[in-house]
């Protein structure tokens, strides 16, 4: 058994002969006397000490099997945690508020299909295959005047994440003017959530 390389060991000040030994593996503190200290650094502790000190993970049979325990702790909640994005469908819009902070971008500006298939492509990799939920939130200019790229991307998104076991779903920031009954009724069973809806006007 060897020492734990992610502790932290501080002498006491107040407290001559003793150290303050802290786990980061398992947020474990405890109070060691010099003496075994030393004996755990030499791999000569009694037994119910050893016993003691590997439960608490201040001691480890294997180095290498710990690291790769630390990375899986990192690599865990990366994997369950929903990758979010932003699509910026285009820089179009329908409306011409005289307030728009998109104005000085505005024009015929649209996503191309290569660039929509090269987003599927990549999120399905780097997301999806490795089980990876996702969540996209499509975005203009008007979102709903790329009604076909909605249709390209998520179609694709949602049948290899329901494949792979993993939840998709998309939301859309839009005016609300191009939104009807059957825009909803198309874009639920593609995996639409929600829309948020500007109040806006010209």
């Amino acid at each position: 058994m060897q020492l734990s390389n992610y502790l932290k060991i501080y002498p006491c000040p107040d407290r001559p002969g003793m150290n303050l030994v802290y786990s980061t593996l398992r947020s474990a503190v405890l109070l060691l006397p010099d003496e075994l200290l030393q004996a755990a650094r030499n791999g000569a502790l009694p037994d119910q000490e050893l016993d003691i000190l590997a439960q608490l993970d201040i001691l480890t049979p294997d180095q290498a099997a710990e690291r790769q325990r630390l990375r899986t702790i990192f690599d865990t909640p990366r994997a369950n945690t929903p990758f979010s994005a932003v699509v910026v469908l285009n820089l179009d819009c329908n409306l011409a508020c005289p307030y728009c902070y998109e104005d000085a971008f505005r024009g015929q500006h649209y996503m191309s299909d290569a660039t929509a298939a090269l987003l599927v492509k990549s999120i399905r990799s780097e997301r999806i295959a490795k089980g990876q939920p996702l969540r996209l939130t499509f975005y203009g200019g008007e979102p709903l005047l790329s009604l076909g790229l909605i249709r390209a991307i998520a179609r694709p998104l949602g049948q290899a994440a329901r494949e792979r076991g993993v939840a998709f779903g998309f939301s859309l920031v839009t005016n609300g003017t191009l939104l009807n009954r059957a825009c909803v009724e198309e874009l639920l069973p593609l995996g639409l959530t929600g829309a948020k809806v500007t109040i806006d006007g010209p």
